[in-house]
């Protein structure tokens, strides 16, 4: 074998090595991604009026939680990073109030 045909040898050899690691990562970083799907923990109890809200995440969250149509201060919270998510809604605001998040309570 001449020295040209073994630079062409390794070079074909190197690049083939570097696209089967390259296809490992991929394989790697896709089964994590499929590991992590986004499915939050939604639990709530009332107490006096309000309604606690409380929203786990398997991983950081820096998205908003809100009321459904209401994106006011009271009835929605920024995540800040953590896995967990707290919101408070007042149960007893009425349609006019800053408080109001779109709940009727029938009694």
């Amino acid at each position: 074998m001449g020295a040209k045909s073994e630079t062409i040898f390794f070079v074909v050899r190197w690049i083939f090595v570097t696209i089967c690691v390259f296809t490992s990562n991929i394989q790697q970083s896709w089964a994590q991604l499929v590991d992590t799907d986004f499915s939050p923990q939604v639990t709530a109890t009332c107490k006096t009026g309000h309604m606690n809200i409380r929203v786990g995440f398997n991983n950081s969250f820096f998205g908003a939680v809100h009321a459904r149509e209401f994106r006011t201060p009271a009835c929605m919270v920024q995540g800040d990073g953590s896995k967990l998510v707290t919101l408070e809604i007042n149960l007893f605001a009425s349609p006019n109030s800053v408080d109001y998040c779109g709940l009727l309570i029938n009694n």
